[in-house]
């Protein structure tokens, strides 16, 4: 139960950031929420990896893999934080929701169709599992 509430509140406070970000975009312009964006994520992200994962930094070894890995991701977080503001004022909050949501339709589909996951199964048997569970009020 406690899980189900957190899930949700989480998705209740990232729709209202979404819509948040587009009335900031609309009114004062891309360039400058990105910048404040920016300017507020970067001590942020640095003070929570060095609380977080300080000890692990100093674990690391840092082979050209690891480096690639490193910064592979970073170039990715880059496009992402600096097209979606682009796609909220071309789009609006809600596009970007529900282009959010087919991205997992189209992951699902892409596990099952490329890599030939078996999810379908899981997933029958899951929701049996549950149903059952609750019919017999367990």
């Amino acid at each position: 139960m406690l899980g189900d509430l957190l899930c949700l509140m989480g998705t209740v406070l990232y729709g209202v950031c979404n819509v948040s970000a587009e009335y900031l975009i609309k009114r004062h312009g891309q360039f400058e929420y990105i910048a404040v964006f920016a300017s507020f994520a970067l001590p942020i992200s640095l003070v929570q990896t060095g609380v977080l994962e300080g000890a692990r930094w100093s674990q690391t070894v840092w082979t050209p893999a690891a480096v690639g890995l490193l910064v592979g991701f970073a170039a990715c977080m880059f496009a992402v934080s600096t097209l979606i503001p682009v796609f909220l004022a071309l789009a609006g909050s809600t596009a970007l929701n529900l282009s959010l949501l087919a991205t997992d339709v189209y992951g699902l589909l892409a596990s099952i169709l490329i890599f030939g996951a078996q999810v379908w199964r899981r997933v029958c048997r899951k929701i049996v599992r549950q149903a059952g569970a609750r019919l017999s009020g367990g």
